[in-house]
């Protein structure tokens, strides 16, 4: 999406980190985009016990990833372009974190955050809805699942999806 964005709406510039000059947006803008995103979708990877066996001890730790990688699997860029991005918005965050003692979760010296997608309750009791519709109701022209379905769906399947692309193709005879 912000690729399309880039596409339609910049102008060329020579880009800092592959030298071509190509459409662009400029680093700080990026780094916002992404933020607005990232601190929706992170949190803490959840610890989990790791016994030693020398001893009775157990250690707890959270198996998660860098903030580095997670950008640059959000962007679907190199590593260097993802490690600026991080850069600029662990700086960006840097005096609340030491004033309000926040967690810093642009620390890119661990490896203790995760991708979490929140659940939403309406979506759940949507899809709940329309299951059972489906199930002890009437299967087909079955007008609530037909609402349901345009509640869940509704955005994916209207015109004007990503740039005027529809996500669906028609195969065949038409």
């Amino acid at each position: 999406m912000l690729r399309e964005e880039i596409k339609i709406k910049s102008d060329f510039y020579k880009c800092q980190f592959c030298k071509r000059k190509e459409k662009s947006i400029h680093l700080h803008d990026l780094a916002d985009r992404v933020d607005d995103v990232y601190m929706n979708i992170i949190s803490k990877a959840q610890e989990t016990p790791n016994p030693t066996i020398s001893s009775d001890h157990v250690h707890y730790s959270a198996d998660g990833e860098k903030p580095t990688i997670i950008v640059q699997r959000m962007l679907k860029c190199e590593e260097n372009l993802a490690e600026a991005v991080v850069g600029i918005l662990s700086r960006k965050h840097e005096r609340s974190v030491m004033d309000d003692r926040e967690i810093d979760w642009y620390d890119n010296s661990s490896s203790v955050y995760e991708v979490f997608i929140p659940r939403d309750p309406e979506f759940k009791e949507t899809w709940n809805s329309f299951c059972e519709s489906v199930k002890h109701r009437r299967r087909f022209f079955n007008p609530s699942a037909c609402a349901h379905l345009d509640k869940i769906l509704g955005t994916v399947l209207k015109e004007g999806w990503l740039g005027s692309k529809s996500p669906i193709r028609m195969i065949g005879g038409g």
